[in-house]
């Protein structure tokens, strides 16, 4: 039995939110070079909490960037996909993205970028291929449907970890109907 503990990241949704964070309080945190790190800063110390919190052996960030100009098959569906988010918005969160991702591999966190498909697909995807106990850490509520014996969810948000043994108390279903 693998008793290996692995953080399956939402990076995309931790840097929204670490961004957010870092940039409203009024002082931004600014390096000796005049640029704000404020966003990466916060990023790599909330990542670092949760391996901390979990005692986590691997960590994976499952990011939505594109490495290649293929299209996204859920845009393919509908052109309305995601089609209201704030692009001046997403581009300021975003410009911190690339020096994250450079930091976090250098600390042995391995980022995965998906081809067509997003952080959610790939978070799926290695829910069934990590062996070992898996935590999902994201505020994205469509990860519940993967809770299983081997995979929890924690909302950093409501500081909240669902497992298979708590599932029914806070949904008041089982993951089934779920």
């Amino acid at each position: 039995m693998n008793n290996e503990i692995t953080l399956l990241i939402d990076g995309n949704n931790t840097l929204h939110r670490t961004h957010w964070i870092a940039n409203n309080t009024g002082r931004p945190l600014i390096n000796s070079k005049g640029v704000n790190v404020g966003s990466t800063f916060t990023f790599l110390k909330t990542v670092k909490s949760y391996v901390d919190q979990f005692n986590a052996d691997k960590v994976y960030i499952a990011w939505d960037k594109k490495l290649t100009k293929e299209v996204n098959f859920r845009h393919s569906l509908t052109e309305a996909y995601k089609g209201n988010r704030d692009q001046d918005r997403n581009k300021e969160v975003y410009e911190s993205a690339d020096e994250i991702v450079r930091i976090v591999d250098l600390l042995g966190v391995r980022n995965i970028f998906p081809g067509k498909l997003e952080a959610d697909d790939v978070i799926s995807w290695l829910c069934k291929e990590v062996p070992g106990k898996k935590i999902i850490i994201s505020v994205d509520r469509d990860f519940i449907q993967l809770v299983a014996p081997d995979v929890s969810y924690f909302n950093p948000i409501k500081k909240q970890l669902v497992d298979a043994n708590n599932f029914e108390q806070v949904f008041e279903m089982n993951p089934k109907e779920y």
